[in-house]
């Protein structure tokens, strides 16, 4: 099985109107180096780095555990649960902070390719439209209830 990875490139700053929403929420993500010379050896240079981030910035994962307190968090969860076949959708087009139901999913012509364990894949064609900008952040469409059951 080759192994596909759908994260986005890690920027060391984030983009203007993402940076600015993040930072007026106290969050700001920044990158430090420390370079140090031991005192044994003057031809080597330690290089320490300190990554400080926002948890939402960039690509992650959201466990159950984000919305629900007593349910498991990421540690908790085998690796081997996030890799699968790929069951890949494309839901009809959404506007701005609109929920992707069950219905958006085409669901009748994929459900049956979809097998436990599979990993669902929507697409929704804002990544490729609105990155970098706040609409973005904070008017992209979501998965409603009946969208991810």
């Amino acid at each position: 099985m080759a192994i596909i990875d759908l994260s986005l490139p890690h920027c060391d700053v984030l983009y203007g109107p993402a940076s600015a929403a993040m930072e007026k929420q106290g969050f700001k993500s920044s990158i430090t180096q420390n370079h140090t010379m031991p005192k044994m050896e003057c031809d080597v240079i330690f290089v320490d780095s300190c990554l400080s981030m926002f948890a939402h910035c960039d690509t992650h994962l959201d466990c159950t555990r984000h919305i629900d307190q007593t349910s498991r968090n990421l540690d908790q969860i085998p690796f081997e649960q996030f890799m699968g076949r790929p069951a890949s959708s494309t839901s009809r087009p959404k506007g701005p902070g609109a929920a992707i139901m069950a219905m958006d999913l085409d669901l009748d012509r994929h459900l049956s390719l979809i097998r436990e364990g599979d990993i669902a894949l929507t697409y929704t064609g804002w990544l490729d439209k609105h990155w970098t900008l706040a609409h973005y952040l904070y008017h992209s469409p979501f998965l409603a209830g009946n969208g991810t059951r």
